[in-house]
């Protein structure tokens, strides 16, 4: 007899979704959701139905697709999450401001369609998302301030406003699967070194203050043949005190401040059929 959730049962199914945890009932600390209650499949969470609980490992093992907006947010407490396989999609702030949260590991190689706004912002020491190999949509302030996110090692199509403001990668690869990056969606990455863009890369534009003040970015670099980036957006480098070398070779723009005091960079070279070259270039700009 379940006396820990409260549930709403599906009538046409019989499966049942929950909705939170029975008042004054308490909660340990290894906290599973599963797969089934009272004998009805567990077939969702709700919204806002686990936060600033003080749970610090949670395995997730009923095979649900989504993990709604709000479901773990603040839950300060948190250090592990265990998701099936199952899973499609993290909503908006569904682990928000879980500060001490450092590993979420799928189960099984996962591709998922989104991560909400804001899904990790705040989660200031997570370290990976385990097992994830792909996700088609990181919405706005998906990994805001997580210092200790290292690296992005999945592959990924389109990012939002600000998906990895401050947040601690040090490389990023964009593959040939990027086709948009949102405006300043690694703005004040201070501890990226390098960025790599692979030769199959459909990636047509570099917006506005997308690496703004990434002040340890030495690298920008082309995986082999050139890229077919047109646009280099305004501020899209400015501030990246330690730039040295810079492989892309825009062919129709560069914007206004692009390369704002880049003092390390001795000379960029741009497509003979660049129609626009902004302000503030540091430095010679041949044509090739």
């Amino acid at each position: 007899m379940n006396n820990l959730f409260e549930i709403e049962i599906n009538k046409e199914t019989n499966g049942c979704r929950i909705t939170g945890i029975t008042p004054r009932v308490r909660v340990e600390s290894e906290f599973v959701v599963p797969e089934s209650i009272d004998g009805h499949i567990v077939e969702g969470i709700a919204s806002n139905a686990f936060q600033r609980r003080s749970f610090s490992n949670v395995n997730i093992m009923a095979r649900i697709e989504d993990i709604p907006e709000g479901a773990f947010r603040s839950c300060k407490k948190l250090t592990y999450v265990s998701l099936p396989d199952s899973i499609k999609t993290i909503g908006k702030k569904a682990f928000y401001n879980c500060e001490n949260l450092t590993e979420i590991q799928l189960c099984g190689e996962a591709h998922l369609y989104f991560i909400g706004v804001s899904a990790f912002e705040r989660c200031s020491h997570l370290k990976e998302l385990k097992n994830l190999v792909a996700c088609d949509y990181i919405f706005d302030y998906a990994f805001a301030n997580t210092d200790c996110f290292k690296s992005v090692n999945f592959k990924f199509t389109k990012t939002y406003q600000k998906a990895f403001i401050y947040s601690g990668i040090k490389e990023l690869t964009i593959s040939e699967n990027v086709k948009y990056l949102g405006k300043g969606s690694f703005e004040y990455c201070h501890k990226l070194q390098t960025v790599v863009i692979e030769r199959e890369s459909v990636l047509n534009r570099v917006p506005d203050y997308c690496f703004f003040d990434c002040s340890a970015l030495k690298e920008v670099q082309i995986k082999g043949v050139n890229s077919i980036v047109n646009h280099v957006g305004d501020y899209a480098f400015a501030l990246c005190l330690n730039l040295s070398v810079f492989e892309l070779l825009p062919k129709k723009e560069i914007g206004d401040g692009s390369f704002y005091r880049c003092s390390y960079l001795k000379a960029l070279n741009v497509d003979q059929k660049v129609k626009t070259i902004g302000t503030d270039i540091p430095c010679d700009v041949n044509f090739v």
